[in-house]
């Protein structure tokens, strides 16, 4: 009998924990764990913070977003077309050198893209923001420029 209470109590635990972990994951309303935060939303809400944007300059700099990720998701899908093209040239014969050169272009046109979304960006603000803007410029580099090394791996022992 003594086992079959220990073996009740353990199913009870169990059973609480799990009720508990669902209501923990339910119960969040305004964010979810399980899904990755755009990771644009930092750049994004520093420059209406730093630019001081007001309600109407935060709706246009949406759009503008908006077109400028459809512009640079247009040129990542040919640029992946392109790659797609020059690692099958380890299978089949291509002219690597050409296929280099249009994956170069077109991160010319990546860097054209950005310059005119800030140029746009700046043409948003009024002129008692275009020194915050100018100070933006000096950020940038910091705002986008991640590193992107894959952790450490510890070494064998």
């Amino acid at each position: 009998m003594r086992k079959q209470h220990l073996v009740l109590l353990v199913i009870l635990v169990l059973l609480s924990c799990n009720c508990f972990l669902l209501w923990q994951i339910y119960s969040r309303t305004s964010v979810d764990p399980f899904v990755r935060p755009d990771i644009n939303e930092g750049p994004k809400r520093a420059i209406i913070q730093q630019l001081q944007l007001d309600e109407a300059q935060v709706d246009q700099y949406e759009a503008l977003i908006r077109q400028h990720r459809s512009a640079v998701i247009a040129i990542d899908k040919e640029t992946a077309g392109l790659k797609r093209t020059l690692y099958q040239s380890l299978l089949v014969p291509a002219n690597r050198d050409s296929l280099i050169n249009l994956i170069g272009e077109q991160q010319k046109n990546i860097e054209r893209v950005n310059l005119a979304h800030f140029e746009d960006i700046k043409a948003l603000c009024r002129p008692e923001q275009q020194e915050r803007f100018t100070q933006l410029v000096q950020e940038l580099d910091q705002l986008f420029n991640h590193p992107h090394h894959p952790p450490a791996r510890p070494g064998p022992r």
